[in-house]
């Protein structure tokens, strides 16, 4: 059993920020059929305090590399798509270093790894150099 109210954690910086096409996509199927989604903030070391948060993300032409881990992730294992916060200036305050990106649970690259309990997982965000989707990214989950 996951729990049901961790999708509002990730689909309300969609309904906040997100463009029109994102919102369709991501929010819309959400009512359409039983999906999660997932809240990937949470890291090792740094826990919710998002200003020591350290998984970054490097623009490569036009996709993103994203490098760190996330953990305690609830829907982790379970999630159709995840909001994976990540550092994009280094140098600015933590208000304004931050860029979030919704990464789909089918994007190549992803891998399952080890449960944390019954619905939360670690997620590894990692450079995936032969992966030229968007988001260049591996990510490890439980399911």
């Amino acid at each position: 059993m996951t729990a049901m109210e961790a999708n509002g954690l990730a689909e309300a910086p969609v309904i906040i920020a997100g463009n029109e096409a994102q919102k369709t996509k991501y929010l819309g199927r959400m009512t359409e059929e039983p999906l999660q989604a997932a809240y990937c903030v949470t890291e090792p070391g740094a826990g919710s305090d998002v200003a020591s948060a350290r998984t970054t993300a490097v623009k490569k032409g036009d996709s993103w590399v994203l490098n760190g881990s996330k953990m305690w992730i609830t829907n982790g294992g379970v999630a159709n798509w995840y909001f994976v916060l990540a550092k994009t200036d280094p140098t600015a305050p933590a208000g304004k270093a931050f860029t979030s990106f919704i990464v789909d649970a089918d994007t190549p690259g992803i891998t399952v790894g080890a449960c944390e309990c019954s619905t939360l997982a670690t997620v590894h965000v990692h450079n995936n150099p032969g992966n030229s989707m968007p988001h260049a990214l591996r990510i490890s989950l439980c399911r």
